[in-house]
């Protein structure tokens, strides 16, 4: 299989998108205070996080965790994916995207075990691209997010700024499930991830069916 090749700039996009629901928003400016009995003070919750707040905390603690020099380490390197990246990316939602009509054909055993390997494919590659990278990580410029008539979805994007002018195009495919955004796709110069396992699985399933697909 020809390996998927994200460079650095993805990296920042997939990790980016792992951290839903790990930004923390301000509170909202308070009213004027009133008077009250002082068993009656309340307090004021702080805003949910937007996914616009995620995108940009997650590209903040990705930068960080490589400035630090621990990505070198395999242990650290795995925790880090483990702790922070794995449970903010909605790797059911990638993966029966990547399967198209195949999904429909699985049983929960075959979706289960579909989406295991689709996210196991996902941070390897996380991981070989992370370790790889060498140098300043670029500057990162977030553009308006892309207009949706769900409220459940949204598209944001950003552009890398490189020391030479190179410029990269990024896409985060958010969607918000359970109260939180967690993403399930990201594209790298208009080359989507979703669609890179879609066409490498459809491939396998002209060749060998669901068992193919899942490795079996």
């Amino acid at each position: 299989m020809k390996k998927l090749h994200i460079h650095y700039p993805a990296m920042v996009g997939l990790a980016s998108l792992l951290f839903s629901g790990i930004a923390t928003a301000n509170p909202p400016p308070q009213a004027p205070a009133v008077a009250q009995p002082a068993q009656m003070v309340a307090t004021v919750a702080p805003a949910a996080p937007t996914a616009s707040n995620v995108l940009e905390e997650g590209i903040t603690r990705l930068n960080f965790f490589i400035a630090s020099g621990r990505a070198q380490d395999p242990v650290q390197m795995q925790r880090f994916v483990d702790k922070t990246i794995k449970p903010f990316f909605d790797f059911k939602r990638m993966a029966q995207l990547a399967a198209g009509p195949a999904w429909a054909q699985m049983n929960a055993q075959q979706q289960e075990k579909f989406t295991q390997r689709v996210e196991g494919m996902f941070l390897k590659a996380f991981i070989r691209n992370v370790v790889s990278h060498r140098g300043p990580p670029p500057r990162t410029q977030f553009l308006p997010p892309r207009p949706s008539k769900d409220a459940s979805r949204i598209d944001l994007m950003a552009r890398l700024l490189f020391p030479e002018g190179r410029t990269t195009r990024l896409v985060f495919r958010f969607a918000k499930s359970g109260g939180k955004w967690r993403a399930f796709d990201v594209s790298v110069d208009g080359k989507s991830a979703v669609l890179y396992y879609r066409s490498h699985f459809m491939k396998l399933a002209r060749e060998g069916g669901i068992p193919a697909m899942l490795g079996s």
